[in-house]
């Protein structure tokens, strides 16, 4: 059994664990894309990858093009995220995906400078 003092050491190293990981402002780079566990390679290749699958899956099953409106799905197929929580219950955006070639995303007005991949 812990006691008092281990318990309040192991909450004080939780702390300070969580501290190390938080991310302040001025340490982001707004001009590349972010993910904690990438490096901007390696995030460009996953994306490249997932555009990759679902383009083949869509030739694979006879589909031209693709509308898709769910957040989570245009993420995983353009790379791109605008105000999540706020666009998961607001259909704003959109995107075309073609069985060959680039997706063309519609977006809502002002939302081109966050949205770029």
């Amino acid at each position: 059994m812990a006691t008092d003092r281990q318990r309040r050491s192991s909450a004080l190293a939780r702390r300070a664990a969580r501290e190390a990981r938080r991310i302040r402002p001025g340490e982001i780079d707004l001009e590349r894309p972010f993910h904690p566990d990438l490096d901007p390679r390696q995030l460009a290749a996953l994306r490249r990858g997932r555009l990759e699958r679902l383009q083949a899956t869509m030739r694979s099953r006879g589909t031209a093009i693709c509308l898709l409106f769910s957040p989570a799905n245009i993420r995983y197929a353009t790379g791109t995220d605008v105000m999540g929580v706020w666009s998961a219950t607001t259909f704003a955006r959109h995107a075309l995906v073609p069985a060959h070639g680039e997706p063309v995303r519609f977006e809502y007005p002002g939302s081109m400078h966050v949205s770029a991949a």
